[in-house]
């Protein structure tokens, strides 16, 4: 009791607070709250994931359009990668819609600072561990995969974070060009460690532009230990 009056009342000098309110919540309070709505289908999670990004201003035309591709290259996979559980879809959904949000601090590096904002922003109904597994997405949508910040999450959870990782790089490598044009339909087929990319004939010969963004990033997936085979026909 000494020490916690103490720190309390260094926090109202400190802070010129004059006087302090009980709650009537608790963190029980919270918890049930958090699970009736996720019961209802009012995931408290959803509204931080959409407070955050109005917060750093997301540009939600292309943060959605990355993550309707992310979405549907994931049910393609989910099965042979055994990635199917909901709360894997949710994060790679959540890590879809904030990827960019690091662009808010600077452009540079942006992954980066989106990694930072994920795992130090208040949001609500998450857990630290649900928040660190979106920051690891947000960190690895881009350039290097972050196989460190993988390696510091529970060994049964890395690899599935991993591919969730590789299937949002792919969604935002295809909309680079941040425009309505309608990507393909592709097939995506997924085996241990590779992933077979094809698209409808002559399609990336009409677009060397992604091609060459996806032939970078079969690099990044080989220093992952995967391979990326694309099929043009």
């Amino acid at each position: 009791f000494p020490s916690g009056l103490a720190i309390l009342y260094g926090i109202f000098e400190q802070l010129s607070i004059d006087q302090m309110e009980v709650s009537g919540g608790a963190l029980r309070e919270g918890l049930l709250y958090d699970l009736l709505g996720r019961f209802a289908h009012e995931d408290v999670r959803e509204r931080s994931i959409q407070s955050l990004m109005s917060r750093h201003h997301v540009e939600r035309t292309q943060a959605e359009r990355v993550c309707d591709t992310a979405m549907g290259l994931y049910h393609q996979v989910a099965k042979s990668w055994q990635l199917e559980d909901d709360e894997l879809a949710d994060t790679l959904r959540w890590g879809a819609l904030l990827h960019e949000v690091g662009l808010a601090v600077s452009h540079s590096q942006f992954h980066k600072h989106g990694a930072y904002l994920v795992t130090n922003s208040d949001l609500p109904g998450f857990s630290r561990q649900e928040q660190q597994a979106v920051a690891v997405l947000v960190r690895g949508h881009r350039r290097k995969l972050p196989l460190s910040a993988l390696s510091e999450l529970p060994d049964d959870e890395q690899q599935g974070l991993l591919r969730l990782c590789l299937v949002l790089r792919l969604s935002a490598r295809l909309h680079h060009a941040r425009c309505d044009e309608v990507i393909p339909e592709m097939v995506l087929k997924a085996e241990d460690n590779s992933l077979s990319l094809q698209f409808p004939a002559h399609w990336l010969e009409e677009h060397p532009l992604t091609l060459a963004d996806l032939e970078q990033e079969q690099d990044y997936f080989r220093a992952g230990g995967y391979e990326l085979r694309l099929i043009d026909n």
